[in-house]
């Protein structure tokens, strides 16, 4: 899991050339002239979801895995928590489901993640993570979540 500030994205040139090319992407886009969507950035191996949506209550929420894909998730707008726990420390609390690549859970929190506008957090496949959390209140949120496939990265 990586937690930092886009206007740092350059630190982790080299970690893998998708994570890079998710980090340009993120830092090269206008996102205010986007609707929300999905957007391809290359094909298959790395595209794009740009959301609007209120945050909720953390008990309204439950941790998620994947497989297929790890999450680049920037928020654009607004604030929200994330909380984060290895996969393998919960619960499955469905059967994961190919077609969606996901996997839900249940379980205590490792950490509380606090991402602000500008922010990101880097979520691999052994990285359950419970998003689209308040922080006090609910309050509209603008993300973009770039799906990189794990076994690009």
């Amino acid at each position: 899991m990586i937690l930092d500030m886009l206007a740092n994205s350059g630190r982790y040139r080299g970690i893998s050339s998708v994570i890079e090319k998710a980090l340009a992407y993120l830092t090269g886009t206008s996102f205010a002239a986007l609707e929300d969507g999905r957007y391809p950035i290359d094909g298959e191996e790395v595209y794009a979801i740009l959301t609007t949506y209120d945050t909720e209550p953390e008990r309204n929420r439950r941790f998620e895995a994947h497989r297929a894909y790890l999450d680049v998730q920037c928020i654009l707008s607004g604030r929200e928590i994330m909380f984060w726990a290895p996969e393998t420390e919960l619960t499955p609390a469905s059967e994961y489901s190919q077609e969606k690549d996901v996997l839900f859970l249940a379980g205590e929190a490792r950490a509380r993640l606090q991402l602000i506008a500008g922010s990101f957090a880097v979520f691999y496949p052994e990285d359950a993570h419970k998003p689209n959390c308040a922080w006090d209140e609910p309050e509209q949120v603008r993300k973009v979540v770039v799906k990189v496939r794990a076994h690009s990265s």
